[in-house]
């Protein structure tokens, strides 16, 4: 889903100012149907109950239908967009106000609703540039910076031809830039033909020419999309989703808050009639929806505000002990909906307990053991749809006996290194859990254990824990597993760096901020097998938000435990920023913002570009010029923005001036062979100066379509998902890279530029003992043929490996850390 916050990534192409009606948009407004509501919106302050009876009042409210602000509502009456209740929906796009015509059910020749004329709103079959903008007119909740728990209800009725077709019902994505979320199917989903829902699971049966009081809520809070038809539920799904993931909704907080009617951005979309659409920011439940009832020319009910409600108990001086079961009542008069209970500790709100139907006048608490004690506890309940209306105990009470709660793994260890003899990593749990360490052996985890573990609290419930294994072999396979308290992980293993001659293969990726498609790439990642994971940043979208790091980054790399058996290392994007959260999750090597390593014969070298500064150039040119960098077969760079690219959601954008003016010239006299970059939500590959410049931005969020800019050099552009595989052997590399199916769409080789010396055996750019002891197994005589696995070892290839291969080897001895001349054996 769209998810960018920063300024240079938002692109919007919704008409501004009033919505005006173009001629020939029909409305009939003398068929004899007259407006239908006309409503009254209360908003008073909260009055507790002492001022209340202090003064002998009781708490009236209008027995009409009252909107709170958080319900939006549209019902067509007008022939227009207006509102019933919230902000105006508008026309998405220059073409769909045409498109978009107005009447009544007998105008248009459709079914009257319920026996009664109706106003009705014709829409059609939306092209990506078309469809109806929601503002959703509320703040983000559920734990995010956007609405993570909402309902939408519609009355909707599609005619015969769109049977065992597509019907979009609601986007998500601001710019229509990727599936609708919400779909009437087609006559081949399962476990209904014609259902409703998405991802696979559609329920229920959208008849032709039938209207349909069709109703979804989705919460993100617990990952469930739940779907009626007529106020019956017809089917519940989970989510392959997290918080301000792909079916979150924009809000008040991340202005424009909206969300796209019928629309879809491959035109997965047929005509219909809409009679009244009502959108609410929170999940309404199975009473909620019931009473709605089924379609009705009057449209969907508004709720009406219940009144007069009470807390009864607990009140103030109550005394429970933790772990047993007591009762939240309450009086109400005009019971409507459901209660929302939460439990607060002072003025802090400690939990929220749950729901219940108002009309039920009661809700069984089961005290958590975990609770903790305290006698400043309250419980304040409140009303779903009007959350002014509340009541809260009018006194303190104490909950007492509670117990210290075990402490969870919320984080599996992730690995963050890459060197020979040692290992760093990081996990997180719920509490401080001490003590905490690491076990660790080459047989088993009980050979060794680590207890210098550095722990940072972020707040009350995560506790980040980094620890480093060492000493350890080069190219050994080790077992560990992390312990926090009595609580223990799995046993993993992993591999430590390999020798200089050793083939490595390498996962890249960036801009994962699109959680649905990164979980469904990071498996076949996994099935690479490969022994680094390298990103060239966005590994979100808030940087500072803890859900995000646990739902976009730790969470995805957990399936397959690829972070828990492959070294992770990654750049900074500017989603992720310079917070000290950001920093807080990584064990990076250097100082986390910029640093190099030497993994089997190729140097990698990581840059920050939100950080464009004299100091990280002046280091990038030391590092470039480096005895490490410049006898490395390879020398791979990365960082976020890139110096160049021709595509972008929007005109403009072609690449970072800074990088193109401060590190393009060091990467063109130093020789580097590779610069791998993001932000681009897109693939790209080129080759200018003898540099190949890569984008690998489409490990998840909504996929850079616009040709912003043509730099001339770039031969390979792809608009879709993907990830990519670097293996290098000693002197050559190749790189293929794959779409979210799995599918190979690129591959390129290079060849080293460092000087090949035939006698280097492992790779590592010099002829030394290392080399000698790959020699001389292979050692077999003038005129016996050498085994197939020595073909290298013959070095004058003439089919053995004998003295003349020696006197060879030895004028290409150049000894430890020294490059061997190209031309020695000639």
């Amino acid at each position: 889903m769209e998810r960018r916050l920063d300024q240079d990534k938002v692109s919007l192409s919704v008409p501004g100012g009033s919505v005006r009606l173009p001629p020939g948009t029909l409305f009939a407004p003398s068929l004899g149907v007259s407006a239908r509501r006309v409503f009254l919106v209360h908003r008073i302050g909260r009055l507790t109950k002492p001022v209340l009876r202090a003064a002998c009042l009781c708490l009236m409210w209008s027995v009409r239908p009252v909107a709170a602000q958080s319900i939006g509502q549209w019902d067509f009456d007008a022939g227009n967009l207006s509102a019933t209740s919230g902000a105006v929906m508008e026309y998405y796009g220059s073409t769909t106000a045409s498109q978009t015509q107005f009447g009544t059910t007998t105008f248009f020749g459709i079914p009257n609703i319920g026996g009664s004329v109706a106003s009705v709103m014709r829409f059609p079959a939306c092209l990506s540039s078309e469809g109806y903008v929601v503002h959703t007119n509320a703040p983000g909740n559920g734990g995010g910076a956007y609405i993570n728990q909402y309902s939408l209800v519609l009355d909707v009725l599609y005619p015969t031809a769109s049977t065992n077709s597509w019907r979009a019902i609601f986007q998500t994505s601001r710019t229509n830039g990727n599936d609708a979320d919400f779909f009437v199917g087609n006559g081949t989903t399962t476990p209904s033909a014609n259902g409703i829902g998405v991802a696979g699971q559609y329920h229920g049966v959208i008849q032709p020419n039938t209207w349909y009081r069709v109703a979804v809520t989705v919460d993100l809070a617990t990952l469930t999309m739940a779907k009626y038809i007529n106020g019956s539920p017809v089917g519940t799904q989970l989510l392959a989703d997290s918080l301000d993931g792909r079916w979150s909704l924009y809000s008040t907080n991340t202005a424009p808050d909206w969300l796209l009617l019928f629309a879809d951005e491959d035109n997965d979309t047929k005509a219909g009639y809409v009679n009244s659409v009502q959108f609410r920011d929170y999940v309404m439940s199975a009473l909620e929806i019931a009473e709605l009832g089924v379609p009705s020319a009057s449209g969907i009910p508004l709720p009406t505000a219940p009144t007069d409600l009470q807390l009864v108990g607990p009140n103030g001086g109550e005394h429970w002990q933790a772990g047993s079961t007591q009762t939240v009542s309450w009086t109400v008069t005009d019971p409507s909906g459901v209660v929302n209970i939460e439990l607060y500790d002072g003025a802090a709100l400690r939990a929220r307990l749950g729901r219940a139907p108002m009309a039920d006048g009661q809700f069984i608490w089961s005290i958590s053991p975990y609770l903790g004690d305290s006698a400043d506890y309250r419980v304040k309940i409140s009303a779903a749809a009007f959350p002014e209306v509340s009541d809260t105990s009018d006194a303190s009470f104490e909950v007492y006996g509670t117990v210290p709660e075990p402490t969870v793994i919320t984080t599996l260890p992730m690995l963050q290194d890459a060197r020979p003899d040692a290992m760093n990593l990081i996990w997180e749990t719920s509490g401080h859990g001490t003590p905490n360490g690491v076990d660790f052996g080459l047989s088993d985890v009980s050979e060794n254990t680590i207890t210098d573990v550095m722990t940072q609290q972020l707040d009350a419930t995560h506790f980040i824990h980094t620890a480093t294994i060492q000493p350890l072999q080069v190219e050994t396979v080790y077992k560990y597993r992390v312990r926090s308290g009595d609580t223990t992980s799995a046993t993993y293993s992993f591999r430590t760096a390999p020798r200089p001659g050793t083939p490595i293969r390498i996962v890249w990726f960036a801009d994962e901020q699109g959680y649905t498609i990164f979980r469904q790439q990071v498996p076949h990642m996994a099935a690479r097998d490969p022994d680094l994971v390298l990103v060239a940043g966005d590994l979100m979208n808030d940087g500072t938000s803890i859900a995000q790091w646990q739902d976009y980054w730790f969470g995805p790399l957990e399936l397959g435990n690829l972070a828990q058996t492959t070294p992770v290392l990654f750049c900074r994007g500017n989603h992720d920023g310079e917070s000290a959260l950001a920093y807080a999750y990584s064990v990076l090597p250097g100082n986390e913002a910029w640093f190099a390593l030497t993994y089997g014969s190729t140097r990698f070298i990581f840059l920050d570009t939100n950080i464009q500064t004299a100091e990280q150039t002046s280091w990038l040119e030391n590092e470039l010029a480096s005895t490490e960098a410049q006898r490395a077969s390879f020398r791979v760079v990365s960082f976020h923005k890139p110096p160049y690219t021709d595509l972008w959601d929007s005109p403009g954008y072609s690449g970072e001036a800074f990088v193109r003016e401060n590190w393009v010239p060091l990467f063109q006299q130093y020789k580097v062979d590779v610069v791998v970059s993001g932000h681009t939500h897109a693939y790209l590959r080129g080759l200018s100066d003898n540099v190949m410049y890569m984008i690998v931005g489409g490990a998840g969020n909504t996929i850079d379509t616009y040709t912003s800019y043509v730099w001339g050099f770039f031969t390979v552009k792809q608009s879709i998902h993907h990830y990519g595989v670097m293996e290098i052997d000693g002197y050559s590399l190749a790189w293929n890279a794959y779409d979210v199916n799995d599918v190979l769409f690129d591959s390129y080789e290079l060849v080293s530029r460092t000087p090949f010396c035939p006698a280097d055996f492992d790779g590592d750019t010099d002829v030394d003992h290392d080399d000698f002891a790959l020699l001389l197994p292979c050692m077999s005589g003038p005129d016996v043929s050498a085994a197939p696995s020595c073909s290298q070892e013959d070095i004058d290839a003439d089919g053995d490996v004998d003295q003349t291969d020696y006197g060879l080897f030895q004028r290409c001895y150049s000894g430890s850390n020294e490059v061997a001349p190209a031309n020695c054996a000639q």
